[in-house]
């Protein structure tokens, strides 16, 4: 299934969306076809809307529909056409989805991605093609090789974006004694492996590490190791979707005391069940969103979304939302018209204003964020959210090193424990 969206009356929410270049370019250069009267820029979304990972669907979309909402449905002074195209959760869907989109939608750029093995499946598609594709979720780290991916670009924070910040966090806390549980496949153990391995060159002490075979339906055999493991100080668990909800069921109901610290992505509310959300309050989570983060921007975002949409946004819409800013300055820059070699270029040229600050791709095409540390509480409507406590690391990037890590953390202002 894919659909066709155009922005109807997008005036009709003028008063609901008031930030002024908030995603816009704040690059100089070539303003490309901006007011030429050309035909729309064509662009994708590219996302599961059934399957097991339909939850991620509609909050990419809705991040680029806002995006388009405040830009009354214009790009670099074009028209935009946005299509959507569901992979069904699967990798054979998002070939097929990306195929559907190339040949009979004939866009020019796609934003989405959200499972990695599909996105690393669709990839040669894609880049056959010579589609600019901006993934908003999927983060393996072999999404970053640029010869097998020249025209894709990663939002997402990849793991070893975040292993170095990750254990810098966990050490500024005083946490030690960690124990590290992960649903024994490569999705869960990208996240945990390289977060362990960071803390122990910090001299943090690991425990142990427990892998659960993939699917797992009862945790309690594995708490249990927890609990035998000399009495963590910390405990680090990787899941998702009902895995996780089984894992913090099991954690709980065994009487487990030490503090959770886990990937965002685990408990980002955009994707993770309230159930999930409920189970884990107080846990904390390295991430690089909140709604809660107060600055000007992001007050604007958050408070514009929610008129729009009735709803708190998370970090895949923010992600979403981000990576059409980027295909706006990277068109300005490079024409309307430009080819995917020229628009490649511009993106890794521009930076934007987004929600949380600037950002950039550079030559690696990976975005540059700050990763804070929060915990699981409620935005100030009363919706799940991560909320940032304080100390966070500025401009994580690929293999990012515990040295620079440690000389890049620093504290938010009025943030509390």
């Amino acid at each position: 299934m894919h659909k066709r969206w155009t922005v109807a009356l997008a005036a009709a929410i003028a008063g609901a969306v008031g930030v002024a270049g908030c995603g816009s370019s704040s690059s100089s250069g070539n303003n490309g076809g901006g007011s030429d009267g050309g035909g729309p820029i064509s662009i994708g979304v590219l996302a599961p809307y059934s399957g097991i990972y339909a939850v991620a669907g509609n909050p990419v979309e809705d991040g680029a529909r806002y995006w388009l909402m405040e830009h009354g449905n214009r790009m670099a002074g074009r028209d935009v056409d946005l299509t959507t195209a569901d992979d069904k959760s699967t990798t054979q869907g998002e070939v097929s989805a990306a195929n559907n989109l190339i040949r009979q939608q004939h866009v020019s750029a796609v934003v989405g991605l959200v499972n990695s093995a599909g996105a690393l499946a669709a990839r040669p598609t894609l880049m056959r093609g010579r589609v600019i594709t901006l993934s908003v979720v999927a983060n393996a780290t072999d999404l970053l090789d640029t010869k097998a991916g020249p025209y894709l670009f990663m939002l997402n924070p990849a793991a070893n974006e975040t292993a170095a910040p990750a254990a810098v966090l966990a050490q500024r806390q005083g946490w030690d004694n960690v124990v590290g549980i992960a649903d024994n496949y490569v999705g869960a153990r990208t996240w945990l492996d390289p977060s362990l391995d960071a803390m122990q060159r910090l001299g943090l002490r690991v425990n142990s590490r427990i892998y659960p075979p993939f699917p797992t339906s009862d945790y309690g055999p594995y708490v249990s190791k927890i609990d035998r493991s000399g009495r963590p100080g910390l405990v680090y668990p990787v899941m998702f979707g009902p895995s996780a909800l089984g894992f913090l069921k099991a954690y709980s109901s065994f009487g487990g005391t030490a503090p959770i610290y886990t990937t965002g992505s685990m408990l980002e509310p955009t994707s993770a069940s309230g159930d999930v959300l409920r189970a884990a309050q107080g846990a904390y989570a390295y991430w690089n969103y909140s709604p809660a983060l107060d600055t000007p921007e992001n007050r604007s975002f958050v408070d514009g979304f929610r008129r729009a949409f009735h709803h708190t946004p998370g970090g895949f819409e923010m992600q979403s939302y981000a990576a059409m800013g980027f295909l706006d300055a990277a068109y300005r820059r490079a024409g309307a018209d430009a080819s995917a070699d020229d628009l490649r270029t511009a993106l890794q040229q521009v930076q934007v204003t987004s929600p949380v600050g600037p950002l950039r791709f550079g030559t690696e095409q990976a975005a540059s964020w700050d990763i804070y540390l929060t915990r699981v509480g409620t935005a100030d409507d009363g919706s799940p959210a991560l909320v940032p406590v304080g100390p966070y690391v500025r401009g994580a990037h690929p293999d990012m090193t515990t040295d620079e890590a440690q000389a890049a953390l620093a504290e938010l202002p009025g943030a509390g424990q």
